[in-house]
């Protein structure tokens, strides 16, 4: 495995985006014991993507980690670090399908359609979670599958990212309207959150379309990592996290 960056920035990238979402799972999971009706489901959202990129983050861990132990790619560490990345990958469009945006004075859900896209992605999830798993099992299958779920699983997640940040700028004026500070300050997080990663993930994938893009392997990295900022503003969005202002001061 040859990385483009020197190891211990992706050793220290992956273990703080490992760590800052493990925490956060478990502080919404002591919070979601505590809800009920629509705010025990919007923590439950909150937890499934918290786990997620948990996985996620990890996954990259384990994998950089596995390489720089001296496990080569045929190991069954490797194996199963690669899987536990390309699995988690394979399941944020789905996972995005479901989640819930509004604000506490009742915004509107995602559009109708964007919901509608689950029924698609389970079987699609299904498949994708098959060929990460036969692949990284060694098992013989054309070497343009992985990498065929792998791109367009990214092209789905920036269309979510794309959504998720048009809906949350609809949401200003009726944060402004409130004169909450902690409203106001969650718009703006889920904003910033869904530029960071809208610009990020368009030129990490126009790199991948050959397009000459300079310093591509800081901005895969970027693309990577934007899990972490994409996370804390989905619980700032969902206004029911008080832990959030004190978690991101201690992050």
């Amino acid at each position: 495995m040859t990385l483009p960056l020197p190891i211990e920035i992706y050793l220290i990238c992956f273990g703080a985006g490992s760590v800052i979402h493990a925490a956060q799972a478990l502080l919404v999971e002591k919070l979601r014991r505590h809800r009920s009706g629509c705010d025990r489901v919007d923590a439950t959202n909150g937890l499934a993507i918290a786990l997620t990129t948990f996985f996620w983050q990890f996954g990259n861990f384990l994998v950089v980690f596995a390489a720089s132990a001296g496990f080569g790619e045929n190991t069954g560490v490797f194996r199963l670090a690669n899987f536990v990345r390309d699995g988690s990958l394979v399941c944020f469009p789905l996972l995005f399908s479901y989640v819930r945006l509004h604000v506490p004075t009742g915004g509107s859900s995602l559009p109708d359609w964007c919901r509608y896209l689950r029924y698609l992605l389970w079987p699609w999830t299904v498949f994708g979670l098959a060929i990460m798993a036969a692949t990284s099992a060694g098992f013989d299958i054309p070497t343009a599958l992985p990498k065929i779920v792998g791109l367009t699983t990214l092209h789905m997640m920036l269309l979510y990212f794309v959504i998720f940040t048009v809906t949350t700028a609809g949401y200003r004026s009726q944060a402004e309207a409130t004169g909450v500070p902690s409203l106001m300050r969650a718009q703006k997080a889920g904003v910033i959150a869904g530029v960071v990663a809208i610009v990020t993930f368009v030129l990490m994938l126009s790199g991948y379309w050959q397009v000459r893009i300079p310093f591509l392997a800081y901005i895969e990295l970027a693309a990577m990592m934007t899990s972490v900022p994409f996370v804390i503003a989905v619980a700032y969005r969902l206004y029911q996290f008080p832990f959030m202002d004190a978690f991101i001061r201690e992050v």
